[in-house]
């Protein structure tokens, strides 16, 4: 789930396509250029060229990239369609005076998801079962 990489300090999902997408065609080049021009002058600034370029061209790629948690987390708010109103106008307010947080995301999520499966209490069948006492006050 996306709020607990949000708390964890991970990545946003776009920034993980970057890194490893980068860092897979970084290491192909890396292989490519050490075994074609074996350790040179001319394969170590290749790389280093390469190092900085290829970052900016996966920059180009990739939208999205440097995107933060609360922005991915407001473009995908944007598009929800809430099924617990309450709650929904409460994770607004809390947006707008306090900012949207991973711990008022967290929170809005478990009340959303109440609505949608709410906790099923189990049905304790002691709690039924009457009491001596209780048999002797329902008598008299």
């Amino acid at each position: 789930m996306h709020i607990a990489e949000w708390e964890a300090g991970r990545p946003t999902p776009q920034g993980n396509k970057y890194i490893f997408l980068w860092l897979a065609t970084f290491i192909v080049v890396l292989v490519a250029t050490v075994s074609v021009f074996r350790p040179s002058l001319f394969a170590l600034c290749f790389l280093i060229a390469w190092f900085f370029l290829s970052q900016k061209i996966f920059k180009r790629i990739i939208p999205r990239y440097n995107e933060s948690w609360d922005e991915v987390f407001d473009r995908l708010l944007s598009d929800y369609e809430p099924l617990n109103l309450s709650a929904w106008e409460h994770l607004k307010h809390q947006a707008e005076t306090e900012g949207l947080t991973a711990r008022i995301v967290s929170n809005w999520h478990r009340e959303e998801a109440r609505s949608v499966w709410p906790e099923k209490k189990p049905d304790l069948k002691f709690l039924h079962k009457a009491t001596d006492s209780n048999k002797e006050s329902g008598e008299k």
